[in-house]
């Protein structure tokens, strides 16, 4: 049996998570929306003009890999 911790990690919590549960695997949300690409027809229940076009968002990608790697875990 697999468990990963998910749902909110990022750079600023993801040790302290692995460290206090012994998970050996994350899963976070790692895109971030595209600025500038907002549909004719609003996908979003806020109606901001926002969609679903999203890039990786390689920032949070590093600041999550280089907690982990200075922390020693991975």
């Amino acid at each position: 049996v697999r468990l990963a911790a998910a749902g909110g990690i990022g750079p600023g919590n993801v040790v302290y998570l692995v460290e206090a549960t012994g998970v050996k695997e994350v899963h976070f949300a790692a895109q971030r929306p595209l600025k500038g690409d907002a549909p004719a027809v609003s996908m979003s229940s806020t109606n901001d003009g926002s969609g679903f076009t999203t890039v990786p968002d390689e920032e949070k990608i590093a600041g999550v890999l280089s907690a982990l790697h200075q922390s020693g875990l991975r």
